[in-house]
């Protein structure tokens, strides 16, 4: 077996970001991706894998911005402590770290 990007084959999710932004992804069932990161605008962006046949949300409709107002690219980090919440944390200019949850 070998990665599908063997050959600099990577696909591109789309998006206009920090070059260098710190990505967070995670899988919280079986079938399903989220992948996210801060944009160049400070907000939080996300997109998702739900399946084979629907690939990349971002390669449809394009990032779906879930806001903040962080340092441009700062790093966002996500986890599922069950599948069906997720929580986003990240550090502000002010030092402070802010979180935020989503809820099937």
């Amino acid at each position: 077996m070998e990665w599908s990007a063997s050959k600099d084959n990577w696909n591109s999710l789309g998006g206009s970001f920090v070059p260098g932004a710190k990505v967070s992804v995670l899988s919280y069932t079986q079938d399903q991706l989220e992948v996210f990161t801060c944009g160049k605008d400070g907000h939080v962006y996300a997109s998702h894998w739900y399946n084979k046949s629907t690939g990349w949300s971002s390669n449809r409709d394009g990032w779906m911005q879930i806001g903040g107002s962080f340092p441009p690219g700062v790093e966002v980090s996500a986890i599922a402590h069950t599948p069906n919440n997720l929580d986003l944390f990240a550090c502000g200019d002010d030092g402070h770290v802010y979180t935020v949850s989503w809820k099937v």
